[in-house]
């Protein structure tokens, strides 16, 4: 409504687009063009200059990837799609702003899981987990040398690389693996000779969680059996290090996010 608002009074104004890395599901708002730049903002929220610094300040409101929806009467409505698979990232109308905000992007490069080395062909998607699946955030490519390169993303995040198969569903490429700020990669496997302890706290007291750690293999959730629960904790003895782990309630609800430990200390994402 903001943005038709404005633009019925001459005010040149864009919508803006992400999908969260550390919340689920996504957010839109605005952009105002101004003295030759955008200026993003929330209408009926924040004015430019705060909703900048929310974007950059706000740790679980950084996004990796921001992209705007541009109007093209040539393209409007239609989305292209790879091996039958629909997504956002293949319509033409959307395009990749991430350097117009405050944060510092990247290029990432992350090798190829060495049993898909044979598997190389079409498009590479940059996925992050949100709300029960990987989710593609960003387009990118091969590299001669088994690595997949995407370019212009904000670090600190946890992704994986997937491409589609014949069929039109998404096949993981590499490990689950922590990007820093500086573009350092830590991949994510599992090391079933070396477990450990830990005990988790219930956000939900009295509600019994389930341990789950990302199998490289199986390319997917694997449960882990607890060995003590109380009201208040849940205690596991069989934790492969070294894994992405997510633990999570029986229903489906929103921002049950995966994680890593490190140094004893819990590092939610």
């Amino acid at each position: 409504m903001g943005t038709y608002i404005m633009r019925a009074v001459g005010i040149p104004v864009a919508v803006d687009f992400t999908i969260w890395p550390k919340m689920d599901l996504g957010h839109s708002w605005c952009a105002v063009w101004n003295n030759k730049r955008f200026y993003s903002f929330g209408p009926g929220e924040d004015q430019p200059e705060v909703h900048a610094r929310m974007f950059s300040q706000k740790r679980h409101r950084r996004p990796a990837k921001v992209y705007r929806y541009q109007f093209n009467p040539l393209h409007y409505g239609k989305i292209s799609s790879t091996g039958g698979y629909q997504t956002f990232l293949n319509t033409p109308l959307w395009r990749d702003v991430t350097h117009e905000y405050l944060d510092k992007t990247i290029e990432i490069e992350v090798p190829v899981w060495d049993k898909e080395k044979n598997n190389l062909h079409g498009k590479v998607y940059l996925c992050v987990h949100n709300y029960y699946e990987w989710k593609p955030l960003a387009v990118g490519s091969y590299l001669e040398n088994g690595m997949c390169s995407f370019k212009n993303v904000v670090g600190d995040n946890i992704f994986m690389v997937a491409n589609v198969t014949d069929n039109g569903a998404l096949r993981y490429l590499t490990a689950p693996f922590y990007v820093s700020p500086n573009g350092e990669v830590h991949l994510f496997i599992p090391q079933p000779e070396q477990k450990f302890s830990y005990t988790f706290d219930k956000k939900k007291r009295s509600r019994d969680y389930t341990l789950h750690y990302w199998d490289v293999d199986r390319k997917s959730f694997v449960s882990i059996p607890c060995k003590n629960s109380t009201d208040s904790t849940q205690t596991y003895e069989q934790i492969p290090e070294n894994a992405l782990y997510w633990l999570t309630l029986p229903e489906r609800i929103v921002n049950q996010r995966v994680f890593f430990i490190e140094q004893d200390t819990i590092r939610r994402y």
